[in-house]
């Protein structure tokens, strides 16, 4: 390349002129064209375009798994607590003790847990939105069962 201003070829010092540019503005490769100096900005529409679209595919394989994820983990915690309550009315029930109450509040996995009067008698549980699953507990075996919606 040919620097008009100071007439002596650039051959293969390209990039120490560049770093120089760039570090010292009065440097010689500072005579170079205004079309090689220019910076390319930005991201071009169909660079832009076909980001959104993988995103878009991403988002719809992933949406619906999700979905399934938490109505699946929302009926395995009301599973869980139960067969807790479960084993501990069993417990009760063979000890000639009335078990208490389950405690079903804010922060339980649970809507309704149905108290324990009798070996004969089993436990039904709801699980909290969105949980669909019916969980059914034997008091004479101790399983638990979750059926799902």
């Amino acid at each position: 390349m040919r620097c008009p201003q100071i007439g002596f070829i650039l051959l293969v010092a390209e990039w120490r002129c560049f770093c120089r540019y760039f570090l010292w503005p009065f440097s010689i490769c500072r005579c170079r064209s205004k079309k090689m100096q220019k910076k390319r900005r930005g991201f071009t529409l169909i660079e832009l375009m076909i980001v959104i679209a993988i995103i878009g595919i991403l988002a719809a394989i992933a949406l619906p798994s999700y979905q399934n994820y938490v109505i699946r983990s929302s009926d395995r915690a009301c599973l869980a607590e139960a067969k807790a309550y479960a084993g501990f009315a069993l417990a009760s029930l063979y000890a000639s003790e009335v078990p208490a109450a389950p405690n079903v509040s804010a922060a339980s996995a649970c809507v309704a847990i149905d108290t324990v009067t009798d070996f004969d008698v089993d436990i039904n549980a709801t699980p909290k939105p969105p949980g669909t699953g019916q969980i059914v507990c034997d008091m004479n075996t101790g399983q638990c069962t979750l059926t799902p919606a």
